[in-house]
């Protein structure tokens, strides 16, 4: 059997599905000038999500590339903390009947420069949301030009946030034996960014989502700190699931979890680059 539900980043049989790390998904959605149905998410463009994370979040739907309308609720703001991410490509074929998760390599070992024309990045970032009561790991979802640039929210979330709160760890983390205070220990804001226009034969509009990272100034800044930090429960529990279910959940798309809606294709490559260590390995 397999499961057909659009809204899930791949399909998988009974047998596969029971051994993997599968986390509910937040999908990034543009905004679409086009769009004028309030419920709509495409319309103002934000977070979608098949389950009401927070009370902020309304009825809604959004429409599939083919067509197909699912429902749910959305959002333009929320407020997350980042555990880790993962990446693969999406490769259409050159008829366009068939497209391919693939592993980076692969992609360029079969593509070559190909790659940028058949090619649309597909991420996804491990998250926690605020307001959320039941602190389950959500897999927010970014393709195309709409992830450009996750890959330095970790070190600009570092910069800005994880650095000076190690100073006052003892304030901020409440463990003075911790080393270091690592990025994914705290809570950022992300709203819908401006719309710009990508590409270069076909233009596509997109709203990529924005970090909003809090100023430290003055005597308010360890206070901003502290209301910015996930707590000392819910860090625990992250650095025991980066360490576990974590890493299993990023190799998946290493180790041949791919789908193909046309055809059977070779497993993915297993010589993707490994992540920073800052990405997911616990520093609290």
């Amino acid at each position: 059997m397999v499961d057909q539900n659009p809204f899930l980043d791949f399909n998988a049989d009974e047998s596969t599905f029971q051994q993997r790390v599968q986390l509910p998904v937040i999908q990034w959605i543009n905004q679409d000038p086009k769009s004028r149905d309030p419920q709509c998410v495409a319309t103002t463009g934000g977070f979608f999500s098949e389950n009401q994370l927070t009370p902020a979040m309304r009825d809604g739907f959004f429409v599939t590339e083919s067509g197909q309308q699912i429902n749910g609720f959305f959002c333009e703001t929320l407020t997350l903390a980042l555990l880790c991410r993962r990446s693969r490509w999406l490769v259409t074929d050159a008829d366009g009947t068939a497209q391919t998760f693939m592993g980076y390599h692969d992609a360029e070992d079969q593509l070559g420069s190909a790659l940028a024309k058949k090619g649309r990045s597909h991420v996804q970032l491990a998250c926690i949301v605020q307001g959320d009561e039941e602190h389950e790991i959500q897999a927010l979802t970014l393709r195309g030009m709409a992830g450009d640039g996750v890959q330095l929210w970790d070190a600009e979330i570092n910069k800005a946030l994880a650095i000076p709160a190690t100073r006052w760890k003892r304030h901020v983390a409440q463990n003075p034996a911790a080393t270091a205070i690592p990025p994914w220990a705290f809570w950022v804001r992300f709203v819908v960014g401006e719309p710009r226009e990508v590409g270069s034969a076909t233009k596509k509009r997109i709203t990529p989502p924005v970090m909003v990272l809090p100023k430290l100034e003055g005597p308010e800044a360890k206070r901003v700190l502290i209301g910015a930090f996930i707590g000392k429960t819910l860090s625990t529990l992250v650095e025991q699931w980066l360490l576990t279910d974590g890493r299993r959940w990023r190799n998946q798309w290493r180790q041949g979890d791919q789908q193909s809606k046309k055809h059977d294709v070779a497993p993915m490559s297993n010589n993707e680059p490994p992540p920073p260590q800052s990405e997911w390995e616990p520093g609290l």
